[in-house]
């Protein structure tokens, strides 16, 4: 029979043809489907089954609003979750959690294995699953994926058991993260401090600079020079106004000295006819000038001229016989003249107030010598104070930034050991799991009827196109061209009821066998029957 036969007999079979060969080949059919699905359902059964407990944490906003006390920890919530992540699941603490529960220990097999297996081992049966929602930002007014919860799971053979373990992270999560809030809260806390304190050091430093600097440099200071030419134009016109005042004393002097000279410091007495009385020394000098007047008008003989010598040399003989002790007022006598005791006073008021002027200006040209001084130094004093200045201000301001953050700082760590702050909340506590997470059996039962089926559709296939007998008397009529003239129906044998018989003795047994086979599978490898039961009744409600 060539392939155009074959293509031919494919596209005339019927739905009858089909059936016909399925009866024909229904071992072919059934013992290879039976012996997949044994198989199948056998290694599926055997998977040991694996139990995920899990729980929810919610992260919860700070309670104080931050316009109020900002926090010290600035990173997003996933990622202090990823830190603190890192930090619980190392070996180390992957190996106390494995001693505490009996982790990946054996009876058969008591040596423990090395710590990098086991952590890797524990992280692979960790789930971590972050939970993001839609939120508004408050600052943008725009909608973000921002962090609101996460997920922790453990998957483990045993339900206590995974149940216990993830407890024991999460227990391990919230420690973690209330300890590092804390930490870093006091660590920021300690660094400023300690900034602070240097400082204000440094601060005392720059202090103790300017105080010297102001002390070697007093007076001439950038804030002093407005002051110093204010002084040194006050010197400059004081000193003006003291040589205009020497000027006008000097004057004043010579002209007191003049009237000094034309008055007599002793009064003048007055005899009873009106007449002045002169003392004797005072008469002698006008009988002096007196002969030296009429000397050149008259002779040495004159009679006035002898009288005149008469009387200077009656005077003379007596003032000289008394010592210098002549009649009248003593010429060593202090005056008695007011106008001109006044005029000598006056005199010696001037010559005070002269003295007294010179000194104070030459005082005043040393002050006025010491302003132009200062005034000299002050560009250079200015430069060297302005850097003093500006490197203390600059401190100052560094300090009192610092200052500021130290005290947010302490707010902040007040804030955490309060638990106020942003904080990991457990919305959902570990279950004891009741069903396997894993394998998913009822999936995987199904994938294995359909291959042990897709089998023995294949074996019947299989024999089908391998066998070249004609069967039926539709096909030896679409062989021959002509239909048979009478058709003989197959007659069964006793061999063949015997085999017949055989055959559903062997099925009901099978199937007897299979009830408490299935029961105990269910039992050991699904789910506990009084756990199923419990599960029967509550969906019940009995």
């Amino acid at each position: 029979m060539n392939q155009a036969t074959l293509d031919f007999d494919e596209e005339h079979r019927t739905p009858h043809d089909y059936l016909a060969i399925v009866k024909r080949r229904k071992a072919h059919l059934i013992i290879p489907s039976m012996v997949v699905a044994v198989i199948g359902l056998a290694a599926i059964f055997s998977l040991p089954p694996t139990y995920t407990s899990q729980a929810t944490i919610l992260i919860e906003e700070q309670e104080v609003p931050r316009e109020f006390v900002t926090s010290t920890i600035s990173s997003f919530a996933a990622q202090q979750i990823q830190v603190i992540s890192q930090r619980v699941l190392t070996a180390e603490s992957i190996g106390r959690i494995a001693d505490k529960y009996g982790l990946y220990t054996d009876e058969d097999h008591p040596t423990r294995p090395p710590a990098t297996q086991i952590a890797q081992a524990f992280r692979n049966s960790m789930h971590l699953e972050l939970v993001s929602a839609d939120v508004i930002d408050p600052r943008s007014g725009r909608a973000q994926q921002a962090t609101i919860a996460f997920t922790l799971a453990f998957d483990h053979g045993s339900p206590s058991t995974a149940q216990k373990v993830t407890n024991e992270l999460v227990t391990l999560f919230l420690d973690e993260n209330l300890r590092n809030r804390t930490e870093r809260a006091a660590n920021t806390e300690a660094f400023l401090a300690a900034e602070a304190r240097s400082l204000a050091t440094e601060l005392s430093t720059f202090e103790a600079e300017l105080a010297e600097f102001k002390r070697a440099n007093e007076g001439a200071l950038p804030e002093l020079q407005q002051f110093n030419l204010s002084s040194l134009d006050r010197a400059t016109s004081e000193l003006s106004d003291i040589d205009v005042r020497l000027k006008e004393l000097a004057k004043r002097k010579l002209e007191l000295s003049a009237e000094l000279a034309q008055t007599d410091p002793s009064i003048t007495l007055v005899s009873a006819d009106g007449e002045p009385m002169l003392d004797d020394r005072t008469r002698l000098k006008m009988l002096e000038r007196e002969h030296r007047h009429k000397s050149g008008v008259y002779s040495a003989d004159h009679p006035d001229i002898k009288r005149l010598e008469r009387e200077i040399e009656t005077l003379d003989g007596t003032l000289s016989g008394s010592g210098g002790a002549a009649t009248g007022p003593s010429i060593d006598a202090p005056p008695d003249n007011p106008a001109y005791i006044l005029l000598k006073s006056q005199f010696q008021s001037i010559a005070v107030e002269e003295s007294a002027l010179l000194d104070k200006r030459e005082k005043v040209r040393v002050r006025i010598d010491e302003l132009e001084r200062r005034l000299s130094q002050a560009p250079a004093v200015e430069r060297d104070y302005q850097a003093l200045r500006r490197g203390y201000e600059t401190t100052q301001a560094k300090y009192e930034e610092i200052r500021a953050k130290q005290r947010e700082a302490a707010l902040a760590e007040s804030l955490e050991q309060e638990r106020k702050g942003e904080r990991f909340t457990l919305l959902e506590p570990p279950s004891l799991p009741l069903m396997p997470s894993s394998p998913n059996r009822p999936v995987l039962t199904l994938a294995a009827l359909v291959l042990a089926i897709g089998a023995g559709i294949g074996m019947v296939i299989l024999k089908e196109t391998s066998d070249s007998a004609i069967y039926g008397r539709r096909e030896l009529t679409r062989v021959t061209g002509s239909p048979p003239f009478a058709v003989v129906t197959y007659i069964d044998n006793s061999d063949d009821v015997a085999k017949r018989k055989m055959l559903h003795r062997w099925m009901w047994y099978g199937a007897a066998a299979a009830v408490p086979v299935a029961i105990l599978f269910f039992n050991f490898f699904v789910q506990p029957l009084e756990v199923a039961w419990f599960m029967l009744m509550n969906r019940l409600g009995l």
